[in-house]
């Protein structure tokens, strides 16, 4: 058996469970693999749905997790904009798809369809 914890670089209260399985698997998508912002937020969301069920957490989150991850990812490039962190510049260019793939998210659990 194996354990694998990993904390996402400004942690916070309240973030449920299974958040940082959907950063991880983005983060190595964008990241490590040079994937796009909608590439890797998709990867995630495919990824991460597959970590939580084998860790045993309900089907029924995962829809709201990976939504859960967009809106974290977006206030994070906010945050660093108006704390004119370095890189800001490139967390606002990614600002528009994150914002576009919650708007689509949103229109497909409003539909009860499965991005």
């Amino acid at each position: 058996d194996q354990l694998w914890v990993w904390d996402w670089e400004y942690s916070g209260e309240r973030r449920p469970v299974g958040l940082d399985t959907y950063h991880w698997h983005y983060q190595q998508s964008h990241i490590v693999d040079g994937a796009t912002v909608p590439e890797a937020l998709t990867r995630s969301r495919i990824l991460g749905a597959q970590s939580l069920d084998s860790s045993g957490q309900r089907a029924d989150t995962e829809q709201v997790l990976a939504c859960a991850h967009v809106l974290e990812l977006a206030a994070r490039s906010l945050e660093a904009a108006v704390l004119g962190a370095p890189g800001h510049e490139a967390a606002l260019d990614d600002l528009a798809p994150l914002c576009d793939e919650l708007v689509a998210r949103a229109r497909t659990a409003g539909s009860g369809a499965t991005p």
